[in-house]
């Protein structure tokens, strides 16, 4: 993350704009950066979270030699964190960066959920604020060379070839990170092909809203498309409907999500 501009960049500039005077919340601050962001933008006080004993030993380091007193690190589960932990007092400002695409692998949203019915105020704002989970057709090359085959799931990273897009994207699920968000799902989408050739997966994305006009997409270290397999090759032509039910459980792994043709 520490040398990821365009992930670092809009959590920056949100916290700046947001965290002075306010009791501020981390969620896994990793090497301590945003929490010394917001205690850098004036915040009142600001707690933060890390369950790695080595990991919250590079956070403690670093806010010992930052200068801000400001700063207090609990070193534990951020879904076991009790209004005691915070001195009694609510949150103002959550920030919650440990994102996964569709979080599928992050318990991102089970957090969410423990510290909105225990820890914020009523008027908290989250950092995100919000994700949206898309799904578009799509085809991808699952035979190499006429030799290999490998039908699987895998992240569109930068150097492998983009899948070919056959619909617009499809909302999945919005979250809003200031409500109770579920922790499975079982809906059917339904998605329009636009172009004629043989769909044979899905290319699922996550946009963030950080902030107020501060976004965010993917990069190779947070939140890549995730190129996941329909259980078989369809071919279409334009304005097909094509329905697919999809069901998982967030904070679990790629290997457990289930998609399948919805008649």
């Amino acid at each position: 993350m520490l040398v990821d501009e365009a992930r670092l960049a809009p959590f920056r500039k949100a916290i700046e704009t947001c965290c002075r005077g306010k009791i501020v919340l981390e969620s896994g601050t990793g090497t301590g950066i945003l929490s010394l962001y917001a205690a850098r933008a004036g915040a009142r006080h600001v707690y933060a979270t890390e369950i790695d004993p080595e990991v919250a030993a590079v956070a403690r380091r670093n806010f010992a030699q930052s200068g801000f007193d400001n700063i207090t690190l609990l070193e534990k589960d951020s879904i076991e964190l009790t209004p005691e932990d915070l001195n009694g007092e609510r949150a103002e400002v959550i920030i919650a960066e440990n994102l996964s695409t569709w979080q599928v692998t992050e318990p991102q949203l089970l957090i969410l959920n423990h510290v909105n019915e225990e820890l914020v105020a009523a008027d908290a704002l989250h950092l995100p604020q919000r994700v949206r989970n898309l799904a578009t057709l799509a085809q991808t090359k699952y035979r190499f060379d006429d030799l290999v085959e490998l039908r699987t799931f895998y992240h569109e990273y930068s150097g492998i070839p983009p899948a070919s897009i056959f619909s617009e994207p499809v909302l999945f699920h919005e979250v809003d990170a200031a409500q109770i968000q579920p922790e499975s799902f079982d809906r059917t989408i339904s998605l329009t092909t636009n172009r004629f050739g043989i769909v044979n997966c899905l290319k699922l994305t996550s946009p963030v809203q950080v902030y107020q006009g501060l976004t965010f997409e993917s990069t190779n270290t947070l939140m890549p498309p995730v190129i996941f397999p329909l259980p078989k090759d369809i071919a279409v032509r334009p304005g097909e409907l094509i329905k697919l039910r999809i069901r998982y459980r967030i904070c679990t792994g790629w290997e457990e999500v289930e998609c399948w043709l919805d008649a």
